[in-house]
């Protein structure tokens, strides 16, 4: 996929039917219910709690790996130009993440959440 170039050829192909435009609602899922086929698509997982790796900073920049009760990791990824890279992941409380499902086969083959702002993670 990539940009559409121009805002002509983008009329040439996009037709509004009228409707509201509704906000994208995220697929709640658990994460052992992640599938590749899922990537690409909105979703939310609730009842995690930030889990760090090691002692770097504990910003938004970057992976960052959350854990469910049972132990199973999602990771989030926020690159370092976003507006809320610099602030901190609330350590030790459950929360509800929110973002795009990414999988990650040429790292440590992971699932990962783009997160999209601040408010994608609620405690």
């Amino acid at each position: 996929t990539d940009y559409i170039g121009s805002r002509a050829a983008l009329g040439s192909v996009l037709v509004r039917s009228g409707e509201a435009l509704a906000a994208p609602s995220p697929a709640p899922l658990a994460i052992p219910a992640l599938t590749e086929s899922r990537c690409g698509t909105l979703v939310r997982i609730d009842g995690v709690r930030y889990t760090p790796e090691d002692l770097s900073a504990a910003t938004w920049a970057g992976y960052k790996r959350f854990t469910d009760a049972g132990g199973a990791e999602i990771y989030t990824y926020v690159r370092n130009y976003a507006g809320f890279a610099g602030e901190e992941v609330p350590a030790g409380k459950s929360c509800s993440l929110t973002g795009i499902l990414q999988y990650d086969d040429a790292g440590k083959g992971r699932y990962l959440l783009k997160l999209r702002d601040e408010n994608d993670c609620m405690y």
